[in-house]
């Protein structure tokens, strides 16, 4: 069973993933049920596609805001900074804490 689709938006994937991609996978699969991820720790360290992350969240409709932290510091800081990116862009329909 699948609960979430991560890594949507990393740039490791932009050149063969573009936003059309993003918002299909993204619709497919919060139409049945599954949330796509924010990854805080891409989104702070620059490693998310800018242009894939505004189509993911303007398809969607579920969402996991995930530290995806590897440090302490990570764990206790990015997740709220990811947060604040969504209240920042008018997201704040995708957030339900």
């Amino acid at each position: 069973h699948i609960n979430c689709i991560g890594h949507l938006c990393a740039k490791t994937f932009s050149s063969i993933l573009g936003p059309d991609d993003i918002a299909a996978i993204t619709t497919a699969a919060n139409d049945k049920g599954i949330a796509v991820e924010l990854n805080c720790a891409n989104l702070v360290n620059n490693k998310t596609d800018p242009a894939n992350l505004e189509a993911m969240l303007h398809a969607c409709r579920i969402l996991y805001v995930n530290s995806d932290g590897h440090t302490l510091h990570e764990i206790s800081t990015v997740r709220k900074l990811g947060f604040e990116y969504l209240h920042k862009k008018g997201f704040t329909g995708l957030i339900d804490v």
